[in-house]
């Protein structure tokens, strides 16, 4: 067997661990005894959606065993729908889906929290044998999809994420955020993705004016002393953020803070207790985006690259 044909035989043993977990978990999920279950769904993203930042996101909320059935399928639905004639669906652009179930227990049975930790495990492995077996991004892209036809990666790889350590919440409130990855990035390694774009833009044969923004952009970096920053926006996403009774005891030891999290799939709670929960509202996009703040500072538009304003 040659290497390739190895790495495929590999990936393709733990796709078909992953699903036997996910489906062993749903399996054990609906003996449980479900107290509460709230799902907040978001539309679905089509091709067209992974070029802007959407200005309003709707959200509708389901409850009840409806609610529970959407949310099991939510925590394996590794694959995006198929393209119509009149629709392209994104493989890139996953689907989110922030909720929770809540299960009328004191505590997760330790059925399933093994069965939830190996899932967990298992999808971490195979994304490190995916990446320490190809050269780059595209490579990466090109396999998975290759042997698994629509599948969406970054879904793949979500962890599933029990809210009980080391005690259960009491309040959950869900909200919209919008962060900006910033990296520092040196004089050297940003002009050589310039670089990089220049030589591609020359390849593709792009129009006069982007040729000469790009090197325009070369020369003003020559020039520049200033450190440098990268100020990518990332796309809008659902948050929750887990809060507890205690927070703020009077003993500095029983401080249990508050945790934010990604609201990518519904969390799983395990508890008696009514929670107190803050539902995800629609979201719509500020007039003035932050960013903005930062724009006599921009060197670069296509790799988000600004003089930094810390010195």
């Amino acid at each position: 067997m040659d290497i390739k044909a190895k790495v495929e035989t590999t990936l393709q043993q733990q796709m078909s661990e992953i699903q036997t977990l996910s489906e062993q978990l749903a399996t054990y999920l609906r003996r449980l005894p479900l107290k509460e279950c709230q799902l907040f769904q978001l539309p679905s993203f089509e091709k067209e959606d992974e070029l802007e930042q959407p200005a309003h996101i709707s959200v509708s909320s389901l409850t009840g065993k409806a609610a529970f059935e959407s949310s099991l399928h939510s925590l394996t639905a590794y694959y995006a729908k198929d393209n119509t004639s009149e629709k392209e669906y994104s493989t890139r652009l996953v689907r989110r889906y922030p909720g929770f179930i809540q299960f009328d227990l004191d505590s997760c049975p330790n059925a399933i929290e093994q069965v939830i930790n190996q899932l967990n495990i298992t999808k971490q492995h195979f994304m490190h044998y995916l990446k320490s077996n190809t050269k780059d991004h595209q490579q990466q892209w090109d396999l998975i999809h290759y042997l698994f036809k629509r599948i969406m990666t970054h879904q793949l790889k979500r962890q599933i994420l029990i809210a009980d350590s080391p005690t259960t919440p009491d309040r959950l409130r869900f909200y919209w955020a919008k962060k900006v990855s910033s990296p520092k990035v040196t004089k050297k390694q940003a002009l050589n993705q310039l670089e990089k774009l220049l030589h591609q833009a020359s390849l593709s044969k792009e129009s006069e004016n982007k040729i000469q923004s790009i090197q325009l952009q070369i020369n003003s970096l020559h020039t520049c002393n200033d450190k440098l920053i990268i100020r990518r926006p990332v796309r809008i996403k659902p948050m929750i953020k887990l809060s507890y009774k205690n927070a703020y005891g009077s003993e500095p030891c029983t401080h249990l803070r508050p945790k934010e999290c990604s609201a990518t799939t519904p969390v799983l709670v395990f508890s008696k207790n009514t929670l107190k929960v803050t539902p995800l509202d629609d979201y719509y996009k500020p007039e003035i985006e932050k960013i903005s703040e930062y724009e006599a500072d921009l060197i670069s538009p296509q790799l988000y690259l600004y003089r930094s304003q810390a010195q």
